[in-house]
């Protein structure tokens, strides 16, 4: 699991990537995908991922949390029985999760 410390650096990376893609992209979809052991990228797409794109990504059935910023983390539904490592980003969650706000995500039926 990352310190204190360095979770404050991987939210910092974080924002400066993502301000970074949404300035040179201003038109595109930004997602924050954080592996298990914490290395994070940004995905800048035109077009909201795909289910089955999610599914690769996450390893899984993908469940959607909310969050108080008005985001959603996208995870593997099944990542605690399947025994993945906790994230080292957010140790409530397990394995890979990809971050977007609202509406980069597909809703139920789109």
């Amino acid at each position: 699991m990352l310190t204190e410390q360095e979770q404050i650096n991987v939210c910092v990376s974080i924002k400066k990537m993502l301000d970074f893609s949404l300035t040179k992209h201003a038109n595109h979809y930004a997602y924050i995908v954080i592996e298990a052991d914490g290395k994070a990228c940004v995905l800048c797409a035109k077009q909201q991922l795909a289910y089955k794109t999610l599914h690769k990504i996450v390893g899984g059935y993908i469940q959607l949390v909310p969050t108080v910023q008005r985001c959603l983390i996208c995870c593997d539904e099944e990542g605690r029985l399947k025994g993945k490592p906790s994230n080292a980003f957010d140790p409530n969650f397990v394995g890979t999760i990809v971050i977007s706000t609202r509406s980069g995500f597909l809703q139920k039926g789109e």
